[in-house]
């Protein structure tokens, strides 16, 4: 129960955080008045040639990169866990796995979509700014460790993460249902 806005700059980042107070959780949350507001300085000066984001935005960083063969990657810096990491996703190959989900199109009709589909498997790799050797806390959808991202080939959606859920060990996240517009299968 927490809603955290960030606005990126080019000295650092300002967050807004608001979480409900008692008799507060069933309201929307721009009624929640537990606010509280932060700047944070970069501690290095990043590049202009990187692209500032949360880790909300992966899935459609990923999803929208034009890798051309295994090996290609692009990186962003990510602010999580109150500092910035260098997030890389690295195109690592072409796999074949079996899809089972809903699509709407154009928030009209529902199609099953199911069966063998060509997926762009992707290494998420992150690393605190500044120290390419440092670990990184980064978790996805609770994953963490050696996150890989699948992206269906041709309508460029992601369908799958794998990574590691604690004591669950090895998991794989299956998407469910996806609300498509104007994409081709």
């Amino acid at each position: 129960e927490r809603h955290k806005v960030y606005r990126f700059t080019d000295e650092g980042v300002f967050i807004t955080r608001r979480t409900p107070k008692e008799g507060e959780a069933k309201l929307a949350v721009k009624h929640w008045t537990n606010t509280s507001k932060s700047f944070d300085r970069y501690p290095n000066k990043p590049s202009k040639d990187h692209v500032f984001s949360d880790t909300t935005a992966l899935l459609y960083i990923g999803s929208m990169a034009t890798f051309q063969k295994p090996g290609d990657k692009i990186e962003f810096i990510a602010y999580f866990d109150d500092k910035l990491h260098v997030v890389t996703v690295e195109y690592e190959a072409t796999e074949t796995i079996k899809a089972d989900f809903r699509a709407t199109r154009n928030d009209q009709s529902d199609q099953q979509i199911s069966g063998n589909r060509e997926a762009l498997r992707l290494a998420i790799h992150a690393h605190p700014l500044g120290q390419p050797k440092g670990e990184s806390t980064l978790k996805i959808a609770g994953l963490a460790g050696a996150v890989k991202l699948l992206v269906d080939k041709k309508m460029r959606i992601p369908m799958e993460l794998r990574g590691n859920a604690g004591i669950m060990g090895k998991t794989t996240l299956k998407l469910d249902k996806v609300a498509l517009r104007n994409i081709t299968q």
